[in-house]
Protein backbone atom coordinates (compact mmCIF):
# COMPACT_ATOMS: atom_id res chain seq x y z
CA UNK A 1 0.00 0.00 0.00
CA UNK A 2 1.05 3.63 -0.54
CA UNK A 3 1.99 5.82 1.83
CA UNK A 4 -1.03 8.85 2.70
CA UNK A 5 0.27 12.51 2.54
CA UNK A 6 -3.23 13.87 3.82
CA UNK A 7 -5.93 13.21 6.48
CA UNK A 8 -9.16 14.16 6.75
CA UNK A 9 -10.82 16.88 8.90
CA UNK A 10 -12.71 15.49 11.39
CA UNK A 11 -15.62 17.64 11.80
CA UNK A 12 -17.05 20.54 13.13
CA UNK A 13 -18.40 18.79 16.84
CA UNK A 14 -13.66 19.01 17.11
CA UNK A 15 -11.14 21.31 16.83
CA UNK A 16 -10.13 20.57 13.73
CA UNK A 17 -12.97 22.45 11.95
CA UNK A 18 -13.32 22.80 7.93
CA UNK A 19 -13.61 20.42 5.35
CA UNK A 20 -11.03 19.08 3.15
CA UNK A 21 -7.58 17.31 4.09
CA UNK A 22 -4.73 18.12 6.29
CA UNK A 23 -1.31 17.83 4.80
CA UNK A 24 0.15 14.83 7.10
CA UNK A 25 3.41 14.16 5.28
CA UNK A 26 6.37 16.13 3.09
CA UNK A 27 4.65 15.13 0.02
CA UNK A 28 1.55 16.35 0.90
CA UNK A 29 3.00 19.92 2.32
CA UNK A 30 4.83 19.92 -0.80
CA UNK A 31 1.47 19.79 -3.03
CA UNK A 32 0.18 22.36 -1.12
CA UNK A 33 3.23 24.85 -1.78
CA UNK A 34 3.32 23.37 -5.07
CA UNK A 35 -0.11 24.59 -5.96
CA UNK A 36 0.82 28.20 -3.90
CA UNK A 37 3.51 28.59 -5.78
CA UNK A 38 1.64 27.89 -9.24
CA UNK A 39 -1.39 30.42 -8.42
CA UNK A 40 1.41 33.50 -7.53
CA UNK A 41 3.32 32.76 -10.43
CA UNK A 42 0.20 32.81 -12.59
CA UNK A 43 -0.76 36.16 -11.29
CA UNK A 44 2.53 37.41 -11.96
CA UNK A 45 2.64 35.82 -15.26
CA UNK A 46 -1.04 37.70 -16.42
CA UNK A 47 0.43 40.77 -15.52
CA UNK A 48 -2.04 41.31 -12.60
CA UNK A 49 -0.89 43.80 -10.42
CA UNK A 50 0.33 46.07 -13.59
CA UNK A 51 -2.47 48.29 -13.42
CA UNK A 52 -4.33 47.70 -17.06
CA UNK A 53 -5.58 44.01 -16.87
CA UNK A 54 -7.98 43.12 -19.42
CA UNK A 55 -10.43 40.52 -19.50
CA UNK A 56 -8.73 37.77 -21.40
CA UNK A 57 -6.19 37.93 -18.67
CA UNK A 58 -8.40 38.05 -15.92
CA UNK A 59 -10.26 34.67 -17.61
CA UNK A 60 -6.64 33.44 -18.00
CA UNK A 61 -5.50 33.50 -14.54
CA UNK A 62 -9.11 32.38 -13.12
CA UNK A 63 -8.60 29.22 -15.71
CA UNK A 64 -5.50 28.55 -14.40
CA UNK A 65 -6.46 29.08 -10.61
CA UNK A 66 -9.42 26.81 -11.05
CA UNK A 67 -7.26 24.40 -12.93
CA UNK A 68 -4.61 24.18 -10.43
CA UNK A 69 -7.26 23.27 -7.46
CA UNK A 70 -8.94 21.11 -8.90
CA UNK A 71 -5.64 19.31 -9.88
CA UNK A 72 -4.77 19.45 -6.28
CA UNK A 73 -8.39 18.28 -4.80
CA UNK A 74 -7.51 15.17 -7.00
CA UNK A 75 -4.56 14.51 -5.48
CA UNK A 76 -5.59 15.26 -2.11
CA UNK A 77 -8.51 12.64 -2.22
CA UNK A 78 -6.10 10.12 -4.24
CA UNK A 79 -3.73 10.33 -1.34
CA UNK A 80 -6.10 10.20 1.49
CA UNK A 81 -6.03 8.51 4.63
CA UNK A 82 -9.47 6.81 5.19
Amino acid sequence: MSKYWFRKRRGLLTHDLGWGWVPISWEGWATIVGCLAVIVLASFSFDLFGGSTTFFQAIGFLVVVIATLVFGAYISNLKVRP
